[in-house]
């Protein structure tokens, strides 16, 4: 069984930033050096949603891109 790792409260608000903003929460993995299933179960206990792919391939087709936030 792999480590576990608290969040700490400035990466929680990082996250918070980067699901406001339409990050995926695979960015956010490798952002966060995480796995995709430990990000989704963070932001999911935080009561946050990621958008779907249905609605991040939408957004990457238009003119609206995403930026991630500086770390």
């Amino acid at each position: 069984m792999g480590a576990h790792r608290s969040w700490t409260t400035e990466d929680t608000e990082r996250l918070r930033l980067h699901i406001e903003r339409g990050g995926s929460a695979a960015r956010a993995a490798v952002m966060f050096k995480r796995t995709g299933q430990a990000v989704r179960a963070h932001a999911s206990a935080c009561g946050w949603k990621f958008p779907t792919i249905r609605e991040l391939r939408r957004r990457a087709t238009g003119s609206e891109r995403y930026t991630p936030p500086e770390i």
